[in-house]
C-alpha cells in the first residue's frame, strides 16, 4: 500500500518537531537518524497516534489527516508494534493475539484461535501459545508483539525501534521475523539504528535531523554516496 506525505508539520507547544516532511512509501523504508530527530512521531502521526498542525497524509486513498477520517478503522490497516511490546500481561500470548480480531473484526473465537496459532508458528512461538508474556523472553515478547499486529491483516506495519529493548543476542530473532514480512509484500516502515538490517532489507533509507527529512535513498547510495556531510557523520559513528 502506498503511502503519501506532504510537507508536514507538528508543533508539541512552540517545539517544532516536524518540519516540511514529504516521502512516498510503497515498501520497505528504514528511518534514522539521532535522538529527538522526529522519526517516531512522524510514525505516530502516520497511523493517527498524533496530530499535524500542517501538511497532509495518504495512507491508500484514506487521508490521515482529514477531521472525517475513521482513525480507528485506519488502524485496521496500519498495525503498529512498539520497543516495549505493549502485551496485556494478564492474558495468555494466545489470547492477547485473538482481542482484536474477535472485539474489533468481529471473528469467531474458533477462526481468531486458527489465525493467532498460524502467527505464532510463522514467527516461531507456537509453543508460547499458553503462557503469560512475564513468562517468555524479550524477544519472544517482540515476536508475540509482531504476531499480535499481523493478527490485525494489516497493510501497513510500523515498527518504532523494536529492538531497543532487547539483549544483543534476541536482536536477530525479532529481525529475521521481520525480513519475513517483507518478502510477503506488506509495506514495512521500521525505526532503527540497525544499519546491517536496512542495508539488507530496505527499499529506501530515510535520515531525519532536527524534524527534518534530510535524505531518502535506496541503502546502495544512502551507505556509500550520501548526499550530506551529516549522514556521513551519523554512519562513522553508527557503523564503528
Amino acid at each position: 500500500m502506498k503511502i503519501k506525505i506532504d510537507q508536514i508539520s507538528k508543533w508539541f507547544g512552540k517545539n517544532q518537531v516536524l518540519r516540511n516532511v514529504s516521502m512516498e512509501i510503497e515498501s520497505s523504508l528504514v528511518i534514522c537518524g539521532p535522538s529527538g530527530s522526529g522519526k517516531s512521531t512522524l510514525a505516530r502521526c502516520i497511523n493517527g497516534l498524533e496530530k499535524v498542525q500542517a501538511g497532509t497524509i495518504y495512507v491508500g486513498e484514506t487521508e490521515v489527516t482529514s477531521p472525517k477520517t475513521n482513525i480507528p478503522q485506519l488502524r485496521q490497516k496500519v498495525g503498529m508494534v512498539f520497543q516495549a511490546y505493549n502485551l496485556f500481561p494478564h492474558m495468555k500470548v494466545i489470547d492477547n493475539l485473538m482481542l482484536a480480531p474477535t472485539k474489533v473484526l468481529r471473528r469467531s473465537r474458533e477462526e481468531a484461535y486458527e489465525t493467532a496459532m498460524s502467527l505464532l508458528e510463522k514467527v516461531g512461538i507456537p509453543d508460547k501459545a499458553n503462557v503469560y508474556p512475564d513468562q517468555i523472553s524479550g524477544g519472544q515478547k517482540q515476536r508475540a508483539a509482531i504476531a499480535r499486529a499481523l493478527a490485525m491483516k494489516p497493510e501497513v506495519i510500523i515498527f518504532d525501534e523494536p529492538t531497543s529493548a532487547l539483549d544483543p543476542e534476541m536482536i536477530q530473532e525479532v529481525l529475521e521475523v521481520m525480513k519475513g514480512l517483507v518478502k510477503d509484500g506488506i509495506t514495512m516502515i521500521v525505526i532503527t539504528h540497525e544499519m546491517g538490517f536496512a542495508r539488507e532489507v530496505a527499499a529506501n533509507i530515510a535520515f531525519m535531523d532536527n524534524g527534518e527529512l534530510i535524505e531518502m535513498a535506496p541503502p546502495e547510495q544512502f551507505f556509500n554516496r550520501p548526499a550530506s556531510p551529516r549522514i556521513k557523520d551519523f554512519l562513522q559513528k553508527v557503523l564503528l
